[in-house]
């Protein structure tokens, strides 16, 4: 492909002039990339996903996947609706079986949990389960505080929302710490 084409892209979609060599290196790659660039918004996340993902898997499969499955992926990911390892793992399982991976993800449990109520629960869960976290958090060592997210994530399997996750264990902390100081 032309370098005029090449520096348009990078210009128009903001990618590195790397991913976009390796996107054109094969007419089968540049023009399935250029499917999704038509459907999606999120070019750089199709690029990256297409590159580590597809690519690798495309060479036995030119039909591996479709732009519209990764183009949805790559919006689910873009909108928080997932994190990067379930990205990745639904350009797999949605070429695999052919299924919307918005579909894959609900079933599969893959969307990001951001229900309040659902991760109070495993921030309660984390703080029961590390006292020493807790203590050293009420003895001013706010860095525990990363100790107890440790313990949600491995609840959730990874998938709570860690802003919301944050917000709600520095809240429960503070309160736990505002009643030892009322003793």
């Amino acid at each position: 492909m032309p370098d005029k084409i090449i520096n348009e892209l990078c210009a128009k979609y903001a990618l590195r002039e790397e991913d976009v060599r390796i996107i054109c290196e094969d007419p089968a790659y540049a023009q399935f990339f250029m499917k999704c660039v038509k459907i999606g918004k999120n070019v750089p996340i199709c690029a990256n996903l297409f590159i580590g993902e597809v690519i690798p898997n495309m060479k036995n499969n030119v039909e591996y996947i479709s732009p519209e499955y990764l183009t949805e992926i790559a919006e689910m990911f873009s909108a928080g609706e997932i994190i990067s390892g379930a990205a990745k793992t639904l350009v797999g399982k949605s070429a695999d079986e052919h299924i919307s991976p918005r579909k894959i993800a609900s079933r599969d449990k893959m969307l990001k949990i951001t229900d309040l109520e659902e991760i109070s629960a495993f921030v309660d869960e984390a703080i029961l389960l590390d006292s020493r976290s807790v203590s050293d958090y009420i003895s001013g060592k706010n860095a525990a505080a990363k100790r107890i997210m440790g313990g949600v994530m491995r609840k959730s399997r990874g998938m709570a929302d860690p802003i919301i996750a944050e917000r709600i264990i520095i809240e429960k902390l503070e309160k736990i710490k505002k009643q030892t100081e009322i003793k």
